[in-house]
């Protein structure tokens, strides 16, 4: 199950990976360091929907589908998993815990005022002293859960037949995808019981049976065409919003078409994972890679760091909201890649030098072993 985070394992194990699918994991993790760029800075808006802030939502929209895309990948895997070892929950809470102790000591070093004791605690400050229970980084909390229980799901979804997934798949995003998005068409007091299935199971089941039917899934006219239309969408969302706005609806959420469980999200995480898995190849410096999006999360998406990087001076990126449209986008584009490189650089000394502590610990006990043979 953790494989769907990390594929260090893998290489300890000499499991071929199909890197196709680490490299959809490194494009899943550009998109939401892009959606927190967009989220996570104060902009200055002109109330007005000019091009920049326009630029804006659209990387705003990225950050759910790419969370929706690695629950989607941990489906897939979860399809081929024989067996389940819970001391894999390690290789999440390890670098989890790791991170936020190594902020926290930053914090503390700098006199944030976020580390002052204080009665009750500072929020901030219990989610980097217990980051999984407390909620620090809520797709670690999600996930581990998710690892937790995936041994009765992969016992569910291996019970179901491809009728029954589909019948399932069907019914839930009626409930959970097709009413949660055009409840805005009533009266905004009007309340639809929508929430039945997590969205989260759903993506695990979509990305489960793509890899369980995928000699089924061999036509690629219709996943692109789903992934071109959803991709529009997606684009003109901002503009469709307007547009409802106009006409009367105005409690619209802003995510109503990016949002997990939307539609939209869901016929894009499907067509883009088929679209994928459908070609193989394999790339040691991928694989690299997609084994290092784990860390580039913890770190780029710390309660300290993204309120340094994002919202204060360190890059100062609001005052960039001014710059010509193609300055703007390019700046974007710079700075989510620029943020994306230096975090993996960050996340490959932590893989070596915890490899390297395990290789001498393993040697130490490795050597008491045979003395205490002779």
């Amino acid at each position: 199950m953790s494989e769907s985070l990390t594929s260090s394992e893998n290489s300890r194990v000499h499991k071929k990976r199909n890197s196709s699918i680490e490299l959809l994991r490194i494009i899943a993790m550009i998109m939401i360091v892009a959606h927190h760029f967009g989220t996570h800075t104060n902009w200055a808006s002109g109330g007005h929907l000019i091009f920049n802030e326009y630029w804006v939502e659209i990387l705003k929209s990225f950050g759910k589908i790419g969370v929706g895309i690695f629950f989607a990948i941990t489906g897939y895997f979860l399809y081929n998993r024989r067996s389940f070892k819970y001391r894999k929950i390690f290789d999440i809470l390890i670098p989890t815990w790791t991170y936020s102790f190594i902020f926290l000591i930053i914090a503390f070093i700098l006199k944030d005022p976020i580390t002052k004791i204080q009665f009750p605690l500072n929020i901030r400050l219990l989610r980097l002293m217990m980051p999984v229970v407390a909620n620090g980084y809520w797709f670690v909390t999600a996930y581990t859960f998710v690892f937790l229980i995936s041994p009765y799901l992969k016992k569910w979804f291996d019970a179901m037949s491809q009728r029954d997934i589909i019948i399932f798949l069907l019914i839930t995003c009626a409930f959970n995808s097709v009413i949660a998005t055009f409840k805005f068409l009533t009266a905004s007091t009007f309340e639809f019981p929508y929430i039945v299935i997590s969205p989260v199971v759903c993506c695990l089941l979509i990305g489960y049976s793509i890899n369980r039917f995928k000699d089924q899934l061999q036509d690629k006219n219709w996943p692109i065409f789903a992934f071109t239309l959803s991709t529009a969408v997606l684009i003109l969302a901002p503009l469709i919003l307007i547009l409802l706005s106009k006409l009367g609806y105005h409690d619209i959420p802003g995510d109503l078409f990016t949002n997990i469980a939307s539609i939209t999200s869901l016929v894009f995480i499907t067509s883009i994972l088929i679209i994928f898995q459908s070609f193989t190849f394999s790339s040691k410096l991928i694989d690299l890679i997609g084994g290092a999006t784990f860390g580039i999360y913890l770190i780029h998406d710390n309660n300290i760091m993204y309120y340094k990087l994002w919202r204060g001076q360190t890059m100062n990126v609001a005052s960039h909201l001014t710059l010509t449209k193609i300055d703007f986008v390019l700046y974007s584009i710079q700075t989510v890649l620029g943020v994306f490189l230096v975090c993996l650089v960050i996340e490959l000394i932590r893989q070596f030098i915890f490899k390297l502590i395990y290789k001498i610990i393993s040697g130490f006990f490795a050597k008491r072993k045979a003395r205490s043979l002779n």
